[in-house]
């Protein structure tokens, strides 16, 4: 049974076959990743091979089938990455501003940090200490410093030990690309920013076992980093305006 909420409409049959091969799936009707033939499907789904053909095209776009031509229909599961797709198109059309964006990245990431620091273990913060490394080295090009911050940050999601919180988190941070790069420009050049919100800090707060002070550490780099993105586009501002009186 899917869990969401459509509202009725009047859908063509290879539509509502799709959703019933949709139903299966995800309870676990077919136990083996691939799927039955066309022709079996055709047979246990009442309809045609023609209408199955285009319930797995359907499937397809919901990135729960992948057809080989020649081999047949594969079961596969929808990546963080195809959940960022569906997140951007909404802030697009309902005009959501990315720091009320921001905010939620803020509620997932403190409530990873928490459980992180219930749930990691030794050996686990210890490779997220190893993940810091030369993160802020001005060295490095702006792509490589965003990638190994993104990398710290949905490590500690995954050492929660909660596949639900490293799958939304690595989703919002995707669309949040470009707030965690001007993010990370602004603090490493600024020494006091970097002892603002020095990561290192959420690892000692992690390692301290308390959630409560690994969720406040989390939470105040991310709100650090939230202003910091504020006050660039405040600038940004500032110098369109001042540019458009000139």
């Amino acid at each position: 049974m899917r869990l969401y909420y459509e509202p009725p409409k009047k859908d063509c049959l290879y539509e509502r076959i799709a959703n019933l091969m949709e139903d299966d799936i995800v309870s676990g009707a077919f136990p083996n990743q691939k799927l039955p033939s066309e022709q079996a499907l055709a047979e246990r789904y009442a309809a045609s091979r023609t209408v199955i053909r285009e319930a797995l095209k359907i499937l397809g776009e919901r990135h729960l089938v992948t057809t080989l031509v020649g081999s047949g229909a594969y079961i596969t599961k929808p990546s963080a990455y195809d959940l960022s797709v569906v997140v951007n198109r909404l802030i697009n059309a309902y005009g959501i501003n990315y720091l009320d964006a921001f905010d939620v990245r803020i509620v997932l990431e403190t409530a990873a940090a928490g459980k992180a620091a219930q749930n990691a273990t030794e050996e686990e913060l210890d490779e997220l200490e190893r993940a810091l490394e030369g993160l802020c080295d001005p060295a490095l090009p702006i792509e490589e410093r965003v990638q190994r911050d993104f990398g710290f940050h949905l490590l500690i999601a995954k050492l929660s030990h909660n596949d639900m919180l490293a799958i939304l988190t690595e989703a919002v941070s995707n669309i949040l690309s470009d707030i965690i790069s001007v993010g990370i420009v602004s603090s490493c050049n600024d020494e006091d920013r970097i002892r603002d919100i020095n990561h290192y800090r959420i690892v000692e707060a992690l390692r301290s076992r308390d959630p409560m002070m690994a969720q406040n550490a989390m939470g105040y780099h991310l709100y650090s980093a939230k202003l910091i993105y504020n006050e660039y586009i405040e600038r940004a501002a500032a110098r369109q305006s001042e540019q458009a009186t000139e």
